[in-house]
């Protein structure tokens, strides 16, 4: 997202009028505009590729092409960083001049009076170094280190041109137990004692105390001005006024003498060995150490530094490496260390090589940490403290290999367990973030309905109130194997619920937690006529479920697990003298027989209706013409032949019983009819079989008005 600063106007770019009919002129009805921008001032921008804000400054109007970054605002942990100019602050504060010059980047502390001009002693700005804690009382006082100040020192307002003003830089420290800021030094220019002030001065340093060098001697300032001035360190007349000490009253130059420090000398600008050699600083004491050697005099300039013995410990080359321990004329890097290099506190450096082995007994700090895929071994030896790897949720780590950790393990704010569970158990959530290894369960959310608290283990049955709750939650009651309505248990309850309340229950799996003191291991229990659970399988008009089976016996942490919640699965009780049958809805229902049955021998049954086999069949034809009539038919290809046990009987007089047997072979038929006298009729009924097609037929001739009623044997 942006936020653009422009100026802009509105014109006019159309109107529209409305004109009654007949008139060319009409009232103004809407306007468009277009917006024209005046100037265009920049934006504040956020820069989510590099994590930083930037106030982003069009450079257009004034001669550039792009829109100028002129401050960047982000952070590193808890650092802040602003940078000015610059894309990457590194620091704190960083500050970057970009323009084709020799100036540089540029600084500038502006102050002025508000009734007066500047006045000699007065200060244009300062700089003040403090620590920022609540244990000091002021920042400016007791909190503050050093500052650096500066200081009018002299105005000049003749010639009646533009007034000119001079000025120093004042360095200051705190002392100890004072809190204020004493001035220690001052630099600029100052004017000789035995000079007007307008004159000309010379450039130095003032020292407001005790000039110390080497161990124990001294140069004491007295009250008046201590200076430095250094001049010619190259071509003719070298050395000449190298060091120059002036003091109110009088003059001290050192030129080519010595100043005793300790129980060495102090060189400033020695001439020797035909001027092929000069030694800009020399601090001897039993062995030469040199600082700033330049060789014949030329345009080389390296710096050596010598051990006690006189062997070469150090040396800045013409091209600003620097090598440590070694003998070559030439570091090949920046830094150069043969051997080891041992660090007890922070290690920063923007590039580094080292051939040797790297000993740190700090700590390492780094924005990027890259170890090359090219390492084989890694020792295990690391210090104590928490270690953070990334910081966005984008970054990636990448291990190739095993991860041994010690200790607890936290990802996205679920813990994991520090042990192993036992064989078999899956990892849990208790839906806090919390893991922990447990049996595998069915759960499902309930809410108890029944007016009372409900403990962990209670059998419940699934049921709906006039107002069930929203989500997949289940309304639940005790069960009871003395009450239909509630039953089956549908779940147990996975913890102990309160009216009204919600929790877990357990369709299947393992339970523990609740008393089966009363039990025995291996135990099956079922839903109890009173509720809850019992190993005695109930009896009577009581349901049967059986629920599971007992894994551990104790008052408080018993155990055991559920297989047979959500239906009523075992044969119910049957009662005296009722037999199972099925209904016409397919399910199973009890039928009292009231005495069809003998209970002890089962001598007599007892149908009042009729019963049919697939050989086995009654026959019932009424005939209503003498003409041949058929009464029953079966297929040849499904029976043999067939027996009828029949009685023909004529609706006023006539009546016979008899037996009929038919047979057919290869599409012949055969049959008899062996029956008693005719009663009566003087017409007697004749019947006959014969096959039609792929079915034998029995048929009744001179029949009419009889009804022919058999109990047929298909065989």
């Amino acid at each position: 997202m942006a936020i653009r600063f422009v100026s802009s106007s509105l014109v006019p770019s159309s109107s529209f009028y409305a004109r009654q009919s007949g008139s060319e002129s009409g009232s103004l009805v809407s306007t468009a505009y277009t917006v024209v921008v005046g100037k265009d001032l920049g934006e504040i921008k956020d820069d989510f590729d590099n994590n930083n804000i930037t106030f982003n400054l069009t450079s257009q109007s004034f001669g550039g092409s792009n829109d100028v970054k002129a401050l960047v605002i982000s952070a590193s942990q808890d650092r802040p960083f602003i940078g000015i100019g610059t894309d990457n602050p590194k620091s704190t504060f960083d500050v970057k001049d970009v323009q084709n010059s020799a100036l540089g980047t540029r600084f500038l502390l502006k102050s002025s009076r508000t009734t007066t001009g500047a006045q000699v002693g007065d200060s244009a700005g300062s700089i003040n170094f403090a620590i920022d804690s609540a244990s000091f009382n002021d920042i400016f006082t007791s909190g503050s280190v050093a500052s650096i100040d500066s200081k009018v020192r002299a105005i000049d307002t003749s010639g009646g041109g533009t007034p000119n003003v001079a000025g120093n830089i004042i360095l200051k420290s705190s002392p100890e137990w004072i809190e204020t800021l004493n001035e220690v030094a001052e630099i600029g220019h100052f004017h000789f004692d035995n000079l007007d002030p307008t004159e000309d001065s010379e450039p130095g340093m003032i020292i407001n105390g005790q000039l110390t060098v080497g161990s124990g001697s001294t140069w004491q300032s007295q009250a008046g001005d201590v200076a430095f001035s250094v001049h010619n360190v190259d071509g003719p007349n070298i050395g000449n006024n190298l060091l120059k000490f002036r003091i109110t009253g009088s003059n001290a130059v050192i030129h080519s003498g010595s100043l005793t420090i300790g129980s060495g000398s102090l060189f400033l600008g020695e001439t020797y060995s035909g001027a092929t050699q000069v030694e800009f600083v020399n601090l001897r004491g039993g062995a030469p150490i040199k600082l700033g050697h330049i060789s014949g005099g030329g345009g080389n300039h390296p710096l050596e530094i010598y051990t006690a013995n006189g062997q070469l410990a150090a040396k800045f080359d013409n091209l600003q490496n620097l090598g440590i321990g070694t003998s070559q004329n030439t570091a090949p890097e920046k830094l150069t260390v043969q051997g080891n290099i041992s660090a007890s506190g922070n290690l920063t450096a923007t590039n580094g090589s080292f051939s040797g082995d790297l000993t740190v007994e700090g700590d390492i700090i780094a924005q990027n940490y890259i170890v090359s895929s090219s390492v084989t071994y890694m020792t295990q030896s690391f210090s104590s403290g928490s270690t953070i790897f990334g910081d966005t949720l984008d970054d990636t780590h990448q291990f190739t290999g095993s991860i041994l950790y010690t200790g607890s393990l936290d990802i996205n704010g679920m813990t994991y367990p520090t042990t192993d569970g036992e064989d078999g158990q899956v990892l849990l959530t208790d839906g806090d973030g919390a893991l922990t290894f447990g049996d595998v369960k069915v759960y499902a959310q309930v809410k108890n309905i029944s007016g009372t608290t409900l403990a962990k283990g209670t059998p419940v049955h699934a049921t709906s109130s006039a107002s069930p709750p929203a989500g997949n939650v289940s309304e639940v009651i005790a069960a009871s194997a003395s009450l239909a309505p509630t039953m089956p248990a549908t779940f147990i309850l996975d913890e102990e619920l309160a009216d009204d309340a919600e929790g877990r229950a357990i369709l299947s799996g393992f339970i523990n937690g609740i008393d089966t003191s009363a039990f025995n291991e291996g135990d099956v229990v079922y839903v109890g006529p009173d509720g809850g659970y019992t190993t005695t399988k109930p009896t009577g008009t009581n349901l049967i479920q059986n629920l599971g089976i007992i894994t551990k016996v104790d008052a408080s942490n018993g155990a055991g697990y559920i297989y047979g919640s959500g239906r009523s699965n075992d044969v119910p009780n049957l009662l005296d003298n009722q037999i199972f049958f099925g209904s016409g809805s397919n399910q199973s229902q009890q039928i009292h027989i009231s005495g069809a049955l003998d209970s002890t021998t089962i001598n007599n049954i007892t149908a009042s209706g009729e019963i049919e086999t697939n050989t086995i069949s009654n026959v019932t034809t009424v005939i209503g013409s003498d003409s041949a009539t058929n009464v029953d038919t079966f297929a040849t290809s499904t029976y043999n032949g067939a027996i009828y046990d029949y009685v023909l009987k004529d609706s006023t007089v006539g009546a016979r019983a008899g037996q009929f047997m038919v047979a057919h072979d290869n599409g012949s038929v055969t049959f008899t009819d062996t029956s008693t006298k005719h009663l009566t009729d003087s017409t007697i009924p004749e019947i006959t079989a014969d096959i039609n097609g792929a079915d034998v037929r029995i048929r009744i001739t001179n029949g009419n008005g009889y009804t022919f009623k058999s109990f047929v044997k298909k065989l």
